[in-house]
């Protein structure tokens, strides 16, 4: 079994984190509007009074009624129009979360009065909209953090879709919907989120501001660069540093090369992803343990030594790569090479379960090379010698395997197939204390 380091990062404490990093500034107003709309049958002043007694449903069908009647494209009441027509979905939506069709009308009426007033050069209902808009926000947000908790994946994946479908500027929306997703096995969708992230260029990456606290003599971290300098002209802190978050896109461009290979089958597409990942972070090994995996999987096995001698040269320690090319000479029957290269494993990490069983079966399988031998001897007593060389060679490569299973079962004293190796190796050597000891073990875990 070929290792495969693909572990599709995604770490659901990073949806709160976002949360956290958002400054929603609740701005006080109060909403004045004296204006009546001559030539329709509406009065503005009306609706904000019926909106204000909570009459929400009535004021969308009377704004509703209005727009159908009427081309807002020109006319200087949209701005009015819109901000009415998004508190009014906000408040349907507040009082039936479960409705995304009210946060996805409410967004786009605020998004629309956003457009219509820069294109205007004016801020009259934006800057009175945008405190809403950003409570909307934060109430989809922890809708999407209560399916999270719950483990409701898909209906996370969705949520966050939505809310950046409203706050396109916001991608890290996108990249925790295409992360839901792939948690929720939803590899369609995934797909095509980590394709717009990919086409985006999404780096996720932000600036981390620091001081250290003079009270307490420790780092602290700030929320943004203005607050951390007022902490230091205040005198309460000092040394000032900065850093930088870790680029996300290397994971995005290995989570989205893994659904390619394993769940749309196209290798040539996830190697050419996979590489594009490469160059943005050399360090990490596991990206060219996935192009090696992929070619693997394609059947190219000289190619995937070749990327696993690539990484055995950068990182002599990497136990993964020393791994999977014991893996492939045990395949091409090169006992010697692959019983190599699972010691050198070993020796990095002595309780790497699969490297010590696949040692002990080198051993086994060498000792089968000796069993061929022994059944093409005669009967014949000039034989007779042969044979117990050979079996007596049989025996040491059998006692050696039992080192290997015995050690590792040390670590791993639950592991059945360690086991069930032993019990073979114990009742041929007629080891019968520990065979019994090993046989109730086993009865133990599999009962």
């Amino acid at each position: 079994m070929i290792v495969i380091r693909m572990n599709i990062r995604y770490n659901s404490n990073d949806i709160f984190n976002f949360k956290s990093m958002r400054n929603i500034f609740l701005i006080s107003f109060t909403l004045s509007i004296a204006m009546f709309v001559h030539g329709q049958n509406i009065n503005f002043n009306n609706v904000q009074i019926q909106l204000d007694k909570g009459e929400f449903s009535d004021v969308i069908e009377i704004l509703s009624n209005f727009e159908a009647k009427t081309s807002l494209q020109n006319d200087q009441r949209a701005p009015l129009f819109y901000f009415l027509k998004a508190q009014a979905y906000q408040k349907l939506y507040e009082n039936n979360v479960d409705i995304d069709l009210y946060f996805e009308n409410s967004g786009a009426a605020y998004n629309k009065l956003f457009e219509i007033e820069k294109k205007r050069n004016a801020t009259i209902y934006t800057n009175q909209a945008r405190p809403l808009f950003d409570e909307l926000i934060e109430i989809a947000v922890d809708k999407a953090v209560s399916f999270t908790k719950t483990r409701n994946f898909t209906e996370a994946s969705t949520m966050l879709h939505d809310i950046y479908k409203i706050q396109p500027d916001n991608p890290d929306l996108l990249y925790f919907a295409a992360s839901n997703a792939t948690t929720g096995k939803d590899y369609d969708k995934a797909l095509k989120y980590y394709e717009e992230l990919r086409s985006l260029d999404h780096t996720g990456v932000r600036d981390l501001f620091y001081a250290k606290e003079l009270s307490s003599g420790k780092q602290e971290q700030f929320t943004d660069k203005i607050t951390r300098d007022l902490a230091i002209k205040s005198g309460t802190h000092s040394e000032p540093s900065e850093s930088k978050t870790m680029s996300r896109l290397p994971e995005i461009l290995k989570n989205l090369s893994w659904i390619y290979a394993n769940k749309v089958g196209d290798f040539q597409k996830a190697i050419a992803v996979i590489n594009e990942a490469i160059p943005l972070s050399p360090e990490d090994n596991s990206l060219l343990i996935s192009k090696g995996n992929y070619y693997y999987q394609m059947g190219d096995k000289d190619k995937f030594l070749q990327v696993m001698e690539t990484i055995v040269a950068k990182d002599p320690n990497d136990s993964d790569a020393h791994y999977n090319i014991g893996v492939v000479k045990q395949e091409n029957k090169e006992i010697v090479e692959a019983r190599i290269a699972f010691r050198k494993v070993l020796e990095i990490d002595p309780a790497y379960l699969n490297a010590a069983i696949n040692l002990s079966k080198t051993y086994i399988d060498e000792a089968s090379l000796l069993v061929d031998k022994m059944n093409l001897l005669s009967d014949d007593p000039s034989d007779d010698k042969k044979f117990e060389s050979l079996q007596a060679q049989q025996i040491e490569l059998y006692k050696k395997s039992i080192i290997v299973l015995e050690r590792i079962s040390n670590k791993h004293p639950q592991s059945i197939p360690v086991l069930k190796q032993l019990v073979g190796l114990y009742s041929f050597l007629g080891q019968d204390t520990k065979l019994e000891i090993v046989k109730s073990k086993l009865d133990q875990l599999e009962n």
